[in-house]
């Protein structure tokens, strides 16, 4: 049953995100085989997440545009394929354009409920 299949892989990826075993190097490839199964199907705020940067310590604009920052998950970005990047890239475009009151850069364990798709 696929429904089923992407419901445990969206447990998985929530419990994977919630416990920050993305700080894990031997478990990110783990992360990243569950988002490559979930595909396109993958909650958007996973992609958004991805592409959060990091802010400078001594960073206090008030804009949230940062010129050459680094990525937040630049190491789990870093193991997927093209097509993947893409996604994220444009969740991040996309999240670019919203109102700063609407974005939010964390992806909580409510929005990665099985259901939130």
């Amino acid at each position: 049953n696929s429904k089923a299949h992407q419901e445990s892989l969206l447990r998985l990826l929530q419990s994977f995100w919630n416990s920050k075993a993305n700080d894990i190097p031997e478990l990110r490839s783990v992360f990243v085989n569950v988002i490559k199964c979930l595909g396109e199907l993958t909650p958007k705020n996973v992609f958004e997440t991805l592409a959060e940067k990091e802010k400078p310590k001594d960073w206090h604009g008030s804009s949230g545009v940062l010129n050459n920052s680094k990525l937040k998950h630049g190491e789990l970005l870093d193991l997927f394929g093209l097509s993947m990047k893409r996604l994220v890239w444009e969740a991040d475009y996309v999240k670019s354009q919203l109102p700063s009151a609407e974005s939010d850069n964390t992806a909580t364990s409510e929005q990665l409920q099985p259901n939130s798709i």
